[in-house]
């Protein structure tokens, strides 16, 4: 997903300040999550709502983050994240 679809998915929302898709350095790949940030609490209580929404073709989980980007139900003002259902966090490459 790119960022311009993330941007026009949350835009109903309220003003979108930012958004970063998270990638993998090497090969550019998004890993299933992102952050999008907001002006305004009112725009983070909309965005919450479209939790389950869809976007290309995926299933969006959308919650509150703190400013360490840690999912919460707290969290800091203008601030959301979201993380697409049904991807896995590696690519099969072990640590160590």
């Amino acid at each position: 997903v790119q960022e311009q679809a993330v941007r026009a998915h949350f835009e109903s929302c309220g003003l979108v300040e930012g958004v970063r898709v998270v990638r993998d350095r090497e090969e550019q790949m998004g890993k299933g999550f992102g952050y999008v940030l907001f002006d305004s609490r009112i725009a983070v209580e909309r965005a919450l709502a479209l939790h389950g929404s869809e976007l290309g073709g995926r299933t969006l989980r959308v919650f509150r983050c703190t400013k360490d980007g840690a999912g919460s139900t707290g969290g800091s003002v203008g601030q959301g994240g979201m993380a697409q259902q049904g991807r896995g966090r590696g690519r099969g490459r072990g640590r160590g």
